[in-house]
């Protein structure tokens, strides 16, 4: 019984351990995909009001496997301007990596993955068209978003960025105080 006792003791200390190393662990910013979709609400007012061009995006996704985000726009013209449904996809990926300054978030080596054209019957161009060379194509380096100087900050200490991380659930930034 005082076996018992002391085994079932030391496993709870274990467990308190564990659970004050994950609440007390070195801080982290977590970005989920509605977190970096919500950064575009701007740039999706200002293609609204292209003639009633009808633009949805970006639809954020995470690569794990390859440690990429990927951003896919798709934009709808007005039923009324043409008699055939058309629509467009783009779709970019990147490896999110901190910028120069270490305030915000960039996408290295981007590139488009998918750019399809639909609703023309004698011409659809999707991302496997071999004429067409657009998927695949390099776009260097882009700027996902900014640090909000609030989510770098916690309590009274203020924190930088040290790296990024993509997980299924989002981005995780590492934040060591300044």
């Amino acid at each position: 019984m005082r076996r018992s006792l002391n085994s079932t003791f030391l496993m709870l200390v274990a467990v308190l351990l564990l659970a004050g190393c994950a609440g007390f662990g070195p801080p982290v910013l977590r970005l989920s995909a509605s977190d970096i979709e919500a950064r575009f609400e701007g740039v999706s007012s200002l293609t609204r009001q292209l003639e009633g061009l009808q633009v949805e995006g970006p639809k954020v996704g995470f690569l794990t496997a390859s440690e990429r985000v990927e951003l896919a726009w798709t934009a709808h013209l007005p039923a009324g301007s043409t008699r055939l449904p058309l629509s467009a996809r783009l779709a970019i990926t990147g490896r999110p990596v901190l910028n120069a300054a270490g305030d915000g978030l960039e996408l290295e080596d981007a590139r488009i993955e998918d750019f399809s054209l639909r609703g023309l019957p004698f011409l659809n161009l999707s991302a496997g068209d071999a004429n067409r060379g657009k998927a695949g194509d390099a776009l260097g380096r882009l700027p996902l978003l900014s640090f909000d100087p609030a989510q770098l900050r916690r309590g009274d200490e203020l924190y930088r960025a040290t790296g990024v991380q993509v997980n299924r659930w989002g981005l995780s930034v590492a934040l060591v105080p300044r």
